[in-house]
């Protein structure tokens, strides 16, 4: 994490992006707003794993930690290299078995 600046009952992040898995290519960095519930509270340094939808400004998924961070990777790349069982979602419907 980059940058943490107050915003609300929130906080405005920035991350230097790592990773990114859709689109498999994305931008240097990434900033997002985090409700204030989140925990552990955002601060400099920290390595995490963040989801934010297409379109979003809020992260909707926060996870911190190396431990934490390389586990959730794992069961996110399992699942997008497992078995195509789902379809994506198309025009807001959700996805559905095939």
């Amino acid at each position: 994490m980059t940058e943490v600046e107050p915003q609300g009952t929130g906080h405005r992040v920035t991350v230097a992006v790592v990773r990114s898995h859709e689109p498999a290519q994305g931008p240097a960095e990434v900033g997002f707003l985090l409700g204030g519930d989140a925990r552990p509270a955002p601060r400099r340094g920290q390595h995490v794993l963040v989801e934010i939808g297409r379109g979003g400004r809020e992260a909707s998924r926060w996870t911190v930690g190396d431990t934490a961070v390389a586990a959730e990777r794992a069961r996110i790349e399992a699942a997008a290299h497992g078995p195509r069982q789902m379809t994506c979602r198309q025009a807001g419907k959700p996805l559905v078995p095939r």
